[in-house]
């Protein structure tokens, strides 16, 4: 093929135009997309962010949880620390404390997120003994004593 001296750089200028021009509309249409993705990460919620709105809706029967096995009547108080934790099995953790103590009274809530439920309820020892039925203990030791002696 034979170009005419003039042609050539036109031609070589068209093309590189061309390839500019597609270029910079990939990249464009690259930024585009990775603004869509930004938006639709700040509509979705975070996996804390998600814990937390659930630990809040499970307070109320976290609460419950507590005053049902509060046989003394100990609880004047129930306060949620702010930190959620979620745990390497997944388990979403609620800590707080009772009565204005927490070095004291604590406990912690673990929760499966959407189950509804408290899969295990966590109290320090010296919260755990607050809820002990002594009149009752008192009661099964007794029988169990008297039930001793008659088989002896």
């Amino acid at each position: 093929m034979h170009f005419k001296k003039g042609l050539l750089p036109i031609i070589v200028t068209s093309f590189s135009l061309l390839f500019i021009s597609a270029c910079g509309t990939n990249t464009s249409s690259a930024q585009s997309t990775n603004e869509q993705n930004k938006n639709k990460g700040e509509e979705q919620m975070s996996e804390q962010e998600i814990a937390e709105q659930y630990a809040e809706k499970m307070k109320p029967e976290i609460k419950q949880a507590l005053r049902d096995d509060d046989v003394n009547s100990f609880i004047e108080s129930i306060n949620f620390e702010d930190d959620i934790e979620i745990n390497p099995m997944g388990y979403i953790i609620v800590r707080g404390y009772v009565n204005d103590h927490p070095e004291k009274y604590d406990f912690s809530a673990h929760l499966r997120l959407n189950s509804n439920e408290i899969d295990v309820l966590g109290t320090s020892p010296k919260l755990s003994e607050k809820f002990i039925d002594k009149e009752k203990e008192q009661r099964l030791l007794k029988e169990a004593e008297e039930e001793e002696k008659q088989v002896q």
